[in-house]
């Protein structure tokens, strides 16, 4: 299933400016998930091994240690922006997420990232994370099952007339700070067969 623009609607602002409020969802096309798992952290974190799996309905994003393996996840998500013109005002974006389960308490962080159609060589290990500018974080205290959590200030990612993209991981991966136990996420993801409220999802306000 291709990606897709779920809602649009329209306003007027005070000056006359037609302001365009848009929401995206992804799917599998430019999205998922990659995970890694090794008995070394180090070796864990460089991505050595890594894979996309394939769990329909739902990924993992974190940074877990379970005797004597270390398995790390980060979700990849893609939106259609094509739509936006190549010569609009991006005013505002907002990235969601809807969690699935949880375990742990741990902060996550996102980045605009454009990596195409994802494969494992994609992997961000902790020296590229710590190159990219990150946009905003989501501590999992504050989660809560089946309800969207929100990043905000995620305007630098979206790509006017293509596709934004955006990379979530665990901050253990970039501050090399190994876990002690499980800390992970399980987000609805892009594959299910239809549109459903819980995908991740981009809200957009641009005018033209």
């Amino acid at each position: 299933m291709g990606l897709m623009l779920k809602h649009r609607h329209q306003s007027v602002g005070p000056s006359g400016v037609v302001v365009h409020n848009d929401t995206f969802y992804g799917s599998g096309l430019y999205s998922g998930g990659i995970a890694v798992s090794n008995n070394n952290w180090a070796t864990a974190r460089s991505g050595s091994g890594a894979y996309v799996p394939l769990t329909p309905g739902f990924l993992e994003c974190g940074a877990s240690y379970y005797a004597p393996t270390y398995y790390l996840a980060e979700g990849f998500f893609g939106f259609d922006t094509s739509s936006i013109p190549g010569g609009a005002t991006i005013l505002a974006a907002t990235f969601s997420i809807c969690l699935r389960n949880k375990v742990g308490s741990f902060t996550l962080e996102l980045a605009a990232l454009l990596f195409g159609s994802l494969s494992a060589a994609d992997w961000q290990d902790t020296t590229e994370l710590s190159a990219l500018s990150i946009l905003g974080s989501l501590n999992t205290s504050g989660m809560t099952v089946n309800n969207y959590s929100d990043i905000s200030g995620v305007e630098s990612g979206v790509v006017k007339g293509g596709i934004s993209q955006y990379v979530l991981w665990p901050q253990r991966i970039r501050t090399a700070a190994a876990p002690a136990g499980g800390e992970y996420i399980e987000y609805w993801s892009d594959s299910e067969a239809d549109p459903s409220e819980y995908r991740p999802r981009l809200q957009v306000s641009w005018s033209a």
